[in-house]
């Protein structure tokens, strides 16, 4: 071999091996393979678009805060990141990250998002992206179904964020009585937020008893975890009543 051309095969093979050894290096340290195995989510863009099939649907209620340097901007991006990209907690069973979701629907908490987009580009900002418009509907429609608690269905429209948790999607609300789940993040700090995220990732039981039993494990976690954790105060916890309005499109 001359000279030259054995120079630049070795350069290129001492190449690709630190590329080799970087590359494991970032997937041994990283979070990306260690997908919580119940984390689900999905970017919403218009009202009706859910699917259906999961055990819980939670929709993320922002106020429209996006400066990140103040508390209420801070703990926007802080929930969207703990949706949007999850760190496992030590006890959580994790996914590989070609798994979609590592389980069935009806064993799963749906998040879903207002954004602008589909599709959330790789190392987009999910509150840049983040479709205030759309989630005000939403908040107006729970609002106008929560008429046995005015003062929580004023506090939806006004403050946030919110986590908003139903055992159908908004759309089905409308002709059934159910239960409202509603976390109030309003006053929580930002590095907080993450474990209450983390609640809602728990399995749910694919086969309740009622409506109520839907949000047991959710509600076990959110006041067992958080109380062992001294983390109660992080966040307030509503269970509320769903009082169908009849009709049938949105916004009536």
């Amino acid at each position: 071999m001359k000279p030259l051309l054995r120079t630049r095969w070795l350069c290129l093979l001492m190449a690709a091996l630190i590329t080799a050894g970087c590359f494991a290096g970032t997937k041994s340290k990283g979070s990306k393979n260690r997908i919580p195995r119940y984390n689900a989510w999905a970017a919403v863009n218009s009202m009706g678009e859910e699917e259906g099939g999961y055990a819980l649907y939670t929709y993320v209620i922002l106020d429209g805060n996006i400066n990140t340097r103040t508390d209420g901007g801070k703990r926007n991006e802080a929930l969207l990141e703990a949706i949007v990209n999850p760190v496992a907690e030590p006890d959580e069973e994790v996914r590989g990250p070609g798994d979609q979701t590592g389980a069935l629907r009806r064993e799963c908490n749906v998040f879903y998002i207002p954004l602008n987009q589909k599709m959330l580009p790789e190392f987009a900002s999910p509150l840049a992206m983040y479709n205030l418009p759309l989630a005000q509907q939403f908040a107006r429609e729970f609002a106008r179904s929560m008429q046995e608690d005015p003062e929580v269905a004023q506090r939806l429209l006004y403050s946030g964020p919110f986590l908003v948790a139903a055992p159908v999607p908004l759309q089905g609300m409308r002709n059934r009585p159910t239960k409202i789940l509603i976390v109030d993040l309003t006053f929580s700090s930002p590095k907080d937020i993450r474990q209450v995220v983390a609640a809602f990732r728990k399995r749910q039981n694919a086969n309740p008893v009622d409506d109520l039993d839907r949000f047991r494990t959710v509600r076990l976690a959110l006041y067992g975890d958080l109380l062992k954790a001294g983390l109660i105060t992080i966040a307030n916890i509503y269970l509320t009543d769903n009082v169908p309005m009849g009709g049938g499109a949105y916004g009536r």
